[in-house]
């Protein structure tokens, strides 16, 4: 049996101009390599959001069937063969990136920390904690009123449970949760922030990141450059301060704020979106020229489209800005 692991892709499920599909196998003459060929997928569940952002993304379980190539850095795979498995939605990556963190170390009821790079934390007791700082670790914990939390560069923090919370400040990192009243936080470039759970808040950061957060009543927030923030459940909110950034609302009577320079923003029916403006003075300084809110009623403001606010007025856009995929 072949290495399993998550495959990322675009809407579609097109990854790199190639279209897959759902239980299928797939085979390229070539010998793989991490860097330029091959078909690509991560073992460890939660990294998949290194390359594929929790915003426009979709998600599947691979195998791999042929040979194989390694990345050095993180578990990044490349095979020349590979199945696809079925649609694996936020949440399931969560618990799936729990699952394979506490395969690697032995769980305690006890606080577990570790400072040591390639390292694991895991826990599963009660008011537990978990917290490592080495590069390339990950901590995690499934149980009520514990935390997971790490410091080191292309490190994980997970948790799945009730009064949790998931921090990170690594650079290329993520912290998830899906616990009730749960938190997802990261401040470190390039870094993903997700929850799937009611009242759950995702916030980062960094620049280039990304904030998703699929539970009712829960918020997606992101101040970094470039970043996005998606909010799918029903009254949530979505919103970013950077500039050149993304923020969509998909669930009823929420909101979706972008209101740095050159930003975006789309919402389904009946939502509101929320832009801004911008311009330089005679000293070059950046300046609000103005601030408007719409609701998305899907014949002036459609649903599911990005806009801009471009003078003084929302206007269609189709720019390609945000985190790259």
């Amino acid at each position: 049996m072949g290495s399993k692991g998550i495959k990322g892709y675009g809407i579609g499920l097109i990854c790199r101009g190639k279209q897959y599909a759902e239980n299928m196998i797939y085979e390229e003459d070539v010998k793989p390599s991490c860097f330029n060929q091959g078909m690509h997928f991560v073992k460890n569940p939660l990294e998949v959001f290194n390359y594929y952002k929790p915003v426009e993304s979709e998600y599947t379980e691979v195998e791999a069937l042929g040979d194989i190539d390694n990345h050095n850095d993180d578990s990044k795979v490349s095979t020349n063969k590979i199945k696809i498995g079925l649609k694996i939605g936020i949440e399931g990556i969560i618990k799936a990136g729990n699952k394979f963190i506490f395969e690697k170390t032995k769980s305690s009821e006890d606080t577990v920390a570790t400072t040591g790079n390639y390292s694991n934390a895991a826990t599963t007791g009660e008011y537990s904690n978990a917290a490592t700082t080495g590069n390339y670790s990950n901590a995690a914990t499934t149980c009520n009123n514990a935390n997971a939390a790490t410091t080191g560069v292309c490190s994980n923090a997970a948790t799945n449970s009730h009064y949790a919370n998931a921090v990170t400040t690594g650079n290329f990192a993520n912290a998830a949760t899906t616990g009730y009243r749960s938190n997802a936080a990261t401040a470190g470039d390039c870094s993903n922030a997700v929850t799937t759970w009611d009242r759950a808040n995702a916030a980062t950061t960094g620049i280039c990141s990304n904030a998703a957060a699929t539970g009712n009543y829960s918020n997606a927030a992101t101040t970094g450059i470039c970043s996005n923030a998606a909010a799918t459940g029903n009254y949530s909110n979505a919103a970013t301060t950077g500039d050149n950034s993304k923020a969509e609302a998909k669930g009823k009577n929420s909101i979706a704020a972008a209101i740095g320079k050159n930003s975006m923003a789309k919402a389904a029916i009946n939502n509101w979106i929320v832009l801004s403006e911008w311009y330089q003075d005679n000293e070059w300084n950046w300046c609000v020229k103005e601030a408007k809110t719409a609701v998305v009623d899907g014949e002036k403001i459609k649903a599911d489209t990005w806009y801009k606010l471009k003078n003084g007025e929302f206007v269609e856009s189709t720019e390609e800005y945000g985190a790259v995929y």
